[in-house]
């Protein structure tokens, strides 16, 4: 099959499964311009030389600015203003993103602050309730110290009760032995009973505290 450009001089003869490819590539084959704003329609094979005269190609400034202009804006365009413009874009987004950021980090912040304001809130809590119990602790430390120190004063008492008790109890052996020996028994002395029945009942007292 002939290319369907073989009236603008297209001379290529292909198969049927071909002909599209060809005819899409075709230097023959009419289009449009790639640059934004040309309206232009011309053969493929012409577009190295459309393009080299195109009013809408960009190319970057001569002058070094960096901005890419188009041919057509040559004579409007001016580095010291574009670049003003640029860098008023540039400071404008830079504020934006800085204020971004710093509500972000405000946000935080607060977030943060509440968070140790509720730990301390509940380590507060804490320490109080360590503190009541420590308070009682010591409170029963002191009734328990109490408590020991009268029961060793109770204990003292009682042995030194406990040893008056011996001593009379051999006073009285003693004293049974000299009547037995001796046939008399008529008491000459009532002392050592008398503190003996004291003791005794002393004695009794400290049992049941």
């Amino acid at each position: 099959m002939r290319c369907r450009n073989a009236r603008g001089g297209c001379l290529m003869v292909c198969s049927l499964e071909s002909i599209e490819r060809h005819e899409r590539d075709c230097e023959y084959s009419f289009m449009s311009c790639i640059n934004a704003g040309c309206t232009a329609q011309f053969e493929r094979r012409n577009l190295d030389g459309h393009l080299a005269v195109c009013d809408h190609r960009s190319r970057e400034c001569p002058n070094g600015c960096g901005y890419t202009i188009l041919s057509a804006e040559d004579l409007q365009h001016n580095c010291i203003a574009e670049l003003r413009t640029e860098l008023e874009l540039l400071r404008s987004e830079m504020i934006c993103r800085i204020e971004e950021t710093k509500q972000e980090m405000e946000s935080r912040l607060d977030s943060q602050r509440r968070h140790m304001v509720q730990k301390e809130s509940i380590l507060m809590s804490e320490i109080e309730e360590l503190k009541s119990q420590m308070s009682r602790l010591m409170s029963d430390v002191r009734s328990l110290l109490v408590s020991e120190r009268q029961h060793r004063q109770d204990l003292e008492q009682a042995d030194l009760e406990k040893q008056e008790l011996m001593e009379i109890l051999k006073g009285l052996q003693k004293e049974s032995r000299s009547k037995s020996n001796t046939g008399n028994h008529k008491p000459t002395n009532i002392h050592p009973l008398t503190r003996f029945e004291s003791i005794k009942r002393n004695t009794r007292e400290v049992t049941i505290i």
